[in-house]
């Protein structure tokens, strides 16, 4: 078993291009209500900007579980029935050790 995750936010920096995006409107995109007590008006992070800054932050294997190799089946050997390597494929941590945590910056122009 394995848990991971990757979370990022975009921030628009610099004068605003073209014109607005429309709104999402009530239920739409975000979920935000846009009228009628709500938010009001457009939101500023539909418009978009001429650079962009995006944070990214995201981990492998988040709680440590370690994925174990089938046991070893020699009978005679004296570690008969104990996992001797961490488990390759589909739950196995391409990087060394079991927890990866990452982060990284992207910037748009």
């Amino acid at each position: 078993m394995s848990f991971s995750f990757r979370v990022s936010k975009v921030i628009g920096i610099g004068p605003k291009i073209g014109g607005e995006a429309p709104s999402p409107g009530i239920g739409g995109g975000r979920g935000i209500v846009t009228s009628g007590g709500g938010v009001s008006g457009k939101l500023e992070a539909t418009a978009k900007r001429k650079y962009s800054l995006t944070l990214i932050a995201g981990a492998i294997n988040l709680f440590n579980i370690v994925n174990l190799a089938p046991p070893n089946g020699t009978l005679l050997s004296p570690l008969f029935g104990r996992s001797q390597s961490l488990a390759t494929g589909a739950y196995a941590n391409p990087l060394p050790g079991n927890r990866y945590i990452f982060t990284s910056a992207i910037f748009s122009f």
